[in-house]
């Protein structure tokens, strides 16, 4: 692959040092970081040097800063790349899009579990046949260990189970061909703690978010009248190796699909916006996917009493 010429900005520290770096550095012959341990101020630095695509890796809030700051000084690039969650604020997506469609600016949000391979081949099932699913998704939620408060915890700051952690759920339903505008959301609390959330979207689809499991897994049930399939995640990683059980009238099948590394999962959106070509209708259908999913959360955070949100820290 040869590198292009021109530069590439990352704006957060941690996660862009650690994933995001590497993948660019290949695409690319300067790299810059900045972020809160690099001591640089990000306006300033797009204010006087030129970048042909950007991903921003921090806080909501810096995220939804960069996008007023980006909008206003109306930069010229190429492609960005937006770690989630991005914004939920509607008004302000729409303005994005608006520009982004103008100027052939290509972005994507990097929701990885959307292009783990077992979950894809999912969807074909599903949208071909008549088919029920349910998805659970357990996990210990660290805060429930130290009680350390930070932005991935807190809501209004675009942490929390719904935007944090489901976001990635609820964008990968954006694949399936169902109405998904009225969820009933359902809350158990027990002794401050958050037990239980159950969304349901309609009579075929369903997630079950258990956030005080003692370990990480995920299952997901698809049945329809010709089959069943059960995916489980058991391992202690979110990418973990996936165990699909396939059960038919006459026979029972069992397969092990491979674990996919996070970094490769990164990788694959960069190839979907780096070294293409901006294409209007594509853009428009993901850009769609993307605005449905941010209605969706606000519509799920809205639902929830204010004061379970009170109460609980994590949602």
């Amino acid at each position: 692959m040869k590198k292009k010429n021109k530069s590439a900005l990352i704006i957060g520290a941690n996660i862009g040092k650690k994933i995001h770096y590497k993948i660019l550095k290949k695409f690319y012959k300067k790299v810059t970081i900045v972020g809160k341990t690099k001591g640089y101020n990000y306006k300033e630095i797009l204010s006087n040097f030129s970048f042909e695509h950007i991903t921003v890796c921090s806080t909501y809030k810096v995220q939804e800063d960069f996008i007023k700051f980006f909008l206003t000084k109306k930069f010229k690039v190429k492609t960005i790349l937006f770690e989630k969650p991005m914004t939920n604020n509607i008004i302000l997506l729409n303005k994005l899009k608006k520009y982004c469609l103008k100027k052939k600016i290509n972005f994507r949000i990097n929701y990885t579990f959307n292009e783990l391979m077992v979950l894809k081949k999912i969807i074909n099932i599903f949208n071909k046949s008549n088919s029920r699913l349910v998805y659970t998704f357990n996990f210990d939620h660290p805060y429930y260990k130290n009680k350390i408060i930070m932005w991935k915890n807190i809501s209004s700051e675009g942490g929390g189970i719904i935007n944090y952690y489901l976001s990635h759920i609820l964008f990968y339903f954006e694949n399936f061909n169902i109405s998904k505008k009225n969820i009933e959301t359902k809350i158990r609390i027990k002794n401050k703690k958050l037990i239980k959330i159950h969304f349901i979207f309609n009579k075929k689809l369903e997630l079950i978010c258990n956030p005080s499991f003692n370990k990480k897994l995920q299952e997901i049930y698809l049945v329809n009248k010709l089959k069943s399939k059960i995916i489980k995640n058991e391992s202690n990683e979110w990418f973990g190796r996936f165990k699909v059980q396939t059960i038919t009238n006459k026979k029972e099948k069992r397969e092990f699909v491979k674990k996919e590394k996070i970094i490769k999962l990164n990788n694959k959106n960069y190839q979907k916006i780096l070294n293409k070509k901006f294409n209007d209708a594509e853009f428009v259908d993901y850009f769609k996917k993307v605005y449905n999913c941010c209605r969706n959360i606000n519509s799920i955070k809205k639902n929830i009493n204010r004061n379970v949100f009170k109460r609980v820290q994590i949602l």
